[in-house]
């Protein structure tokens, strides 16, 4: 049954009744990576319904580790449907991983959420090698807290691409929004905890397109690209990137996966294994 996470009216038992006919059975949970903030909403249906001018609505927060409390409700799909014409055009529903690891549906802010015909989710092409390089630097700039790295005399960190240039066993995926670059994916043969198959070398979202889709669309796509047997690895302390990989990985396979933890060798922390078929994945 769908998860749908409510921070506002629709923990309300009589904003309940009068959309879905019933009072919904949930869970207190939390989702992680959103701040709250308070708006005035010019539908006045909904204001009538709620019964409130302003309403609570979720935006990415600049602090990762911000939290915002809730409810994770069990609804059907027609009720989902229900709740997609309650809300008003100021919200857009994306799924989301929780605090508990639980996937659910939640509304946010929609001018925060890339319109889904303008994504673009592709293989990486000649063109494009420059500004992967330039997403490299941002990304390696970022991790330096966590991933040691020395300047080179250019002041970059750089970053070797020639195996992903030929696309043989390296490859190169890319997120757009339009025509503008918001992320980008980096595979690998497999090293860590498989002999064959595929690893996820890199993965890199520029920031202010988090926590909008956008990095859940881009994974499906490059584990669907490369059937066959994966590994997927976040470092130990990384848990917003151990919930978002759980959440996609367990999507895309059906929820067939396998845990490891890594703790010797030349990488370690949290791996997944698993097999994408050509109609989804199974455990290896």
């Amino acid at each position: 049954m769908p998860l749908l996470f409510s921070y506002g009216t629709l923990q309300d038992e009589r904003v309940q009744l009068d959309l879905f006919g019933r009072r919904l059975v949930g869970q207190r949970d939390e989702l992680l990576g959103y701040e709250q903030t308070l708006v005035r909403v010019a539908d006045p249906d909904f204001a009538r319904t709620s019964g409130k001018a302003e309403h609570a609505m979720l935006r990415p927060a600049s602090n990762a580790r911000a939290v915002v409390a809730g409810t994770a409700f069990e609804v059907t799909d027609d009720e989902l449907e229900r709740a997609d014409r309650y809300e008003p055009a100021e919200y857009r529903r994306l799924l989301a991983a929780l605090a508990s690891g639980r996937p659910a549906w939640v509304y946010v802010d929609a001018s925060r959420v890339p319109e889904p015909s303008r994504l673009v989710c592709r293989r990486a092409r000649a063109e494009d090698f420059a500004a992967l390089a330039q997403m490299l630097e941002l990304y390696q700039y970022e991790l330096s807290d966590i991933w040691p790295q020395d300047l080179d005399a250019q002041g970059r960190y750089g970053y070797d691409l020639t195996h992903h240039r030929h696309g043989e066993r390296f490859h190169a995926h890319l997120a757009l929004d339009g025509d503008r670059y918001i992320g980008f994916a980096l595979v690998a043969p497999a090293v860590v905890t498989r002999k064959g198959g595929s690893w996820m070398e890199q993965f890199f979202v520029l920031k202010r397109h988090r926590r909008t889709g956008a990095g859940a669309a881009l994974a499906r796509h490059v584990l669907r690209s490369h059937p066959g047997p994966w590994e997927v690895g976040q470092m130990p302390a990384n848990a917003v990137a151990q919930a978002f990989w759980r959440r996609v990985i367990g999507d895309v396979t059906g929820g067939e996966f396998v845990e490891v933890r890594v703790t010797e060798g030349w990488w370690q922390g949290v791996v997944q294994q698993f097999d994408i078929g050509p109609g989804k994945g199974t455990v290896a």
